[in-house]
């Protein structure tokens, strides 16, 4: 039976899964919204509106997957 006073039971694998897919979603917003950030400073900076802006969206965006790849394989190699 289970303890009122210490509330529901939360299944640890479920929580494994939250995290692992809460990883994946923060490493591909985070990657192209920091590379666009940059790239929109460096196109202030400059005067170069729409150059650098896209250029570093796209960098970001590739280092978000490489991460997510990273996450990944890493989780492949660990169930084997």
């Amino acid at each position: 039976m289970e303890d009122p006073r210490r509330g529901p039971r939360i299944d640890p694998e479920l929580l494994r899964h939250m995290k692992f897919f809460g990883t994946i979603s923060l490493d591909l917003a985070s990657g192209a919204l920091l590379g666009f950030a940059i790239g929109r400073l460096i196109d202030i900076r400059f005067s170069t509106m729409p150059v650098w802006s896209s250029v570093c969206l796209i960098l970001g965006t590739c280092v978000g997957f490489y991460g997510v790849f990273r996450i990944v394989m890493h989780d492949t190699k660990r169930k084997r």
